[in-house]
């Protein structure tokens, strides 16, 4: 229940403490990605694991994110920090995924949920881009009707790649 009260406090807007943090980038203090470490790096590297299945990798994701966060926030003020650095993390472990699924199949949590959420769609559609816009309204639509707890356990599923024993264990 630890990972999922963890990630639910993730999506939920930026607190005291996560204030501090921001502050420090803004003031370009290097400790700062020290405090995200602390307050997120176990997070961090949960969603990595989920999605590349491969600890050398979650690291190197975590440390990009980290340089993401620092190059970005200068000129942005995230209004929900671990929503911000969650979609920054998530993203390039995509990334990292996509980059070495190209040379060979990954065997991992993201394959298996992405290939369940493949078997929703309604069949091809004309426009690719208009299908992916659809299935992504759609997406937010069913998740917007879910009670909370069925809203946890479809965010922990599809968008942290969790095993469905854990989703099930939470």
């Amino acid at each position: 229940k630890g990972s999922m009260l963890m990630k639910n406090h993730a999506m939920e807007q930026t607190s005291a403490v996560d204030e501090k943090i921001i502050d420090m980038y803004w003031q370009r203090d290097p400790d700062a990605i020290q405090k995200t470490d602390q307050q997120y790096g176990p997070l961090l590297r949960n969603v990595a694991y989920n999605i590349l299945s491969d600890s050398l990798d979650c690291e190197e994701c975590k440390n990009d994110t980290f340089l993401k966060i620092w190059n970005t926030i200068p000129s942005t003020r995230p209004t929900a920090f671990p929503a911000f650095i969650m979609q920054i993390m998530r993203q390039i472990a995509i990334d990292r995924y996509r980059e070495k699924s190209r040379k060979k199949r990954i065997p991992s949590q993201l394959t298996i949920s992405l290939e369940e959420l493949e078997s929703i769609s309604s069949g091809p559609s004309v426009e690719e881009a208009y299908e992916a816009k659809e299935l992504g309204r759609l997406i937010t639509e069913y998740v917007e009707n879910l009670h909370e707890k069925q809203r946890y356990i479809f965010i922990d599923r599809y968008y942290f790649a969790e095993p469905v024993e854990k989703t099930a264990s939470d």
